[in-house]
């Protein structure tokens, strides 16, 4: 190889360095695997590191470590981590939040006696954190039990380990469909935001805002939204 041309492979592996240097961290439950949801938004965002996590406690503990540009995950988590900003939010059905629900087996929870009450959901925060947060939102001292994926939300039911599951309404259809347990649904009237975009301190705000508005039909679905603002 000739000097010049050696200076060039250097130049363009610099470059290409350089063209993804700003990284997007993705943690959104979902009934899609995180290698699968990764290569999908890795084709929109091709200019980006994308590494996406199925677990909450894997997602935390990479954005300790090393701190990406942005991330893209359910608005609680953005709001409990003082190190990233809101900068887009997902819209579905005109709105950005979503309805949840407590979910029984036959007859429904009574919401003025759910104190000791053990209550399935998919973990997102951390088993502290995540007990204060339902436990605030549902105003009573509730026994959690977390699950890592939302497809371990059934088997806490049927195995009795849980008595309900506090999960969006969306995701209550979707496993209503899976089962022949008679699942009952009551309303809480609590709302949660959906998945965000934010991003850090440093640059790349407009690379990855502007990758995220050119996501497909496809990807909007896997992520439970029709659109961002």
């Amino acid at each position: 190889m000739t000097k010049g041309n050696l200076f060039l492979a250097i130049l363009s592996l610099l470059l290409s360095s350089m063209s993804l240097s700003n990284s997007l961290y993705i943690f959104v439950p979902s009934e899609t695997r995180a290698t699968v949801v990764e290569e999908y938004i890795k084709t929109s965002c091709n200019n980006l590191e994308v590494t996406a996590f199925g677990r909450a406690k894997d997602f935390s503990t990479q954005v300790e470590a090393q701190p990406p540009t942005a991330v893209l995950t359910l608005l609680p988590i953005i709001e409990r981590n003082n190190q990233f900003e809101t900068v887009l939010k997902g819209v579905k059905d005109g709105v950005t939040e979503e309805d949840y629900v407590i979910v029984s087996v036959d007859d429904p929870i009574d919401l003025n006696d759910l104190a000791g009450v053990k209550v399935g959901v998919v973990d997102l925060l951390g088993r502290k954190p995540m007990t204060e947060f339902v436990g605030q939102l549902l105003q009573s001292d509730v026994r959690l039990k977390r699950v890592s994926k939302i497809e371990d939300l059934l088997p806490l039911l049927s195995f009795g380990t849980a008595d309900s599951l506090f999960i969006s309404e969306s995701v209550y259809e979707s496993i209503k469909t899976k089962t022949q347990v008679n699942l009952v649904a009551t309303r809480v009237n609590i709302k949660i935001g959906l998945v965000s975009a934010a991003v850090g301190g440093g640059s790349g705000k407009d690379e990855v805002a502007s990758c995220i508005r050119n996501f497909g039909g496809e990807i909007n679905k896997i992520l439970g939204v029709d659109s961002w603002l």
